[in-house]
């Protein structure tokens, strides 16, 4: 009689069992094959690792006005994956970004081939543009903070240099490890001199997206954010009034002007001409013009104060020049003979035609 009464009870507990694993096995399967609805509800917070970029560094001159300054402007990032099969406004979107439609077809055509990758489509997009784009509610679009060079006084193309895109080339160079693709470099002048000062520190923020590339809040309040670091602000010896002042002289010329501070070697001018509007290297037009700046026959990036070789004998003359006056050696209206340069051994060193004898004032000049 007790072996039937177990025997019965074993059969009950089994049947439990077996109907709670069933309605289990049931559940799961409506959950994951017939209700599409958490799958919709996991894909509608995304959690999405930016790159906070700082603010670069400002440039003033010798007295405190300034040479360079950064403005504010974005870049515009899509995930492909998650543009809306139902499509959006797209000439509402090419109108706030200011693109062609060819332009913005072959963007998302490369964003296509990696769908889960964040693409860049276009740069350098003002707040009053982005505003636009979060209003608009453009799902799979998102801005990246960036900002963008600006010159007051449209000086200094070649001293000062600009800001471009950074190569594959540098990419694979083990002194750039700091940058990654799309990253901005000082190149040339002083923003490549003082790159690794102007560039500042990257942050990274973990963000929640919706479904809709709205921004739902921090990850864990913050807590895990990092603050990216604004670039040192430089003040350098340069004067920008003279600095001015000689590349208007310099106009319609080809040449350069360097004046140094004597008592300490401080560079106040330093001209190449011709030079170029430092601001024709910032924006979206950038590439063409550089294009438009190399085919250029006259060079203008083609930095002469550096780069070029002059004969030196001139600056000499003015040395000794001042040398022989202050020692009572020489008086300004003495003359002498040149013999169109100076010879020894088998070897002769010319000099630019002129007339002859010459006193110091002709022989400066």
């Amino acid at each position: 009689m007790y072996q039937n009464e177990g025997y019965v009870r074993y059969r009950i507990l089994r049947i439990v069992v077996l109907g709670i694993g069933a309605v289990i096995l049931m559940r799961l399967f409506a959950m994951q094959i017939l209700d599409d609805g958490y799958d919709e509800r996991a894909t509608q917070n995304m959690l999405r690792t930016e790159v906070e970029y700082p603010m670069r560094g400002e440039v003033l001159d010798r007295n405190g006005e300034y040479l360079v300054k950064s403005r504010v402007c974005y870049d515009v990032m899509v995930v492909y994956r998650e543009l809306p099969k139902e499509g959006f406004d797209t000439l509402r979107l090419m109108t706030i970004l200011d693109m062609s439609k060819e332009a913005l077809t072959k963007r998302l055509r490369e964003a296509s081939r990696s769908p889960r990758a964040v693409t860049l489509v276009v740069g350098y997009l003002s707040q009053e543009g982005k505003l636009l784009l979060d209003e608009g509610g453009f799902s799979g679009f998102h801005t990246r903070f960036r900002t963008a060079r600006e010159y007051p006084r449209k000086i200094g193309g070649n001293l000062l240099g600009y800001v471009s895109e950074i190569t594959q080339g540098q990419l694979q160079r083990s002194e750039y490890d700091y940058y990654e693709a799309g990253d901005y470099i000082g190149t040339q002048g002083v923003e490549s001199a003082y790159e690794t000062l102007l560039r500042g520190e990257k942050g990274v923020s973990y963000r929640i997206y919706d479904s809709h590339g709205a921004v739902q809040g921090s990850y864990n309040d913050g807590e895990n954010d990092v603050q990216p670091i604004k670039g040192a602000q430089l003040t350098s010896t340069i004067d920008a009034r003279l600095q001015e002042f000689a590349e208007q002289m310099m106009e319609g010329k080809i040449g350069s002007v360097v004046a140094i501070e004597p008592s300490t070697g401080e560079i106040l001018v330093m001209v190449s001409s011709p030079t170029y509007n430092p601001d024709l290297m910032v924006g979206r037009a950038r590439s063409a013009n550089y294009a438009s700046m190399l085919h250029d026959q006259r060079q203008p990036q083609f930095n002469r104060a550096v780069k070029a070789k002059y004969p030196p004998g001139s600056t000499f003359k003015l040395v000794q020049g001042l040398i022989g006056l202050q020692e009572g050696t020489l008086r300004a209206s003495d003359r002498y003979p040149c013999n169109n340069g100076y010879s020894y051994g088998t070897r002769k060193m010319g000099c630019h035609p002129h007339s002859s004898p010459l006193d110091l004032r002709d022989a400066v000049a």
